[in-house]
């Protein structure tokens, strides 16, 4: 169940950064562009790809209708390969951001027993820090933090965490 969680929280990341991405190519469109129109279809193929991963989620046995979301994803990337971005299609790629990270809550709730034990975190379980500039060369590679220390976080935290480190490990 937690490797399932894990994988909801990393779709449900990709299925932001698709939309930050449509978003930007909105305004630029209406010229029909060959670069624009070839960066939709481009879209277009990773919103179906997140359609298959949320398919084979629910042929999983996940709970919480990962069918539907892959429904819905499909039905996006159709209008994408159809060079059919509008408002409406930025709406609905929103609202299925949205049902994923609430899949992600309900997975993670459904997860957790009826009365967690609180505990705090003392110093000694705190990730050792390299001092300033003791860091050289390859070793600049951040880490993604480990599921233990990101299943505390809600859905759309974790997928904020894991783009942060995408980005941040990103080649310039």
């Amino acid at each position: 169940m937690a490797e399932a969680m894990e994988r909801m929280a990393q779709l449900a990341g990709q299925q932001g950064m698709l939309n930050d991405q449509l978003g930007g190519i909105l305004p630029m469109l209406g010229g029909g562009e060959q670069a624009m129109l070839l960066r939709l279809r481009e879209l277009a193929g990773r919103q179906r790809g997140l359609a298959n991963d949320l398919e084979r989620l629910g042929e999983a046995g996940l709970p919480g209708r990962p069918e539907e979301l892959a429904e819905e994803a499909r039905a996006l990337a159709d209008r994408l390969d159809q060079n059919r971005l509008d408002r409406s299609t930025l709406e609905r790629q929103q609202r299925l951001f949205r049902r994923m990270l609430d899949a992600g809550r309900t997975l993670r709730n459904e997860d957790q027993p009826d009365d967690p034990e609180r505990r705090s975190t003392t110093a000694g379980e705190l990730p050792a820090r390299a001092a300033p500039g003791a860091v050289t060369g390859a070793a600049l590679r951040y880490p993604v933090p480990p599921w233990r220390v990101l299943r505390d976080l809600s859905p759309a935290e974790r997928a904020l965490v894991l783009d942060y480190f995408r980005r941040l490990n990103a080649k310039p």
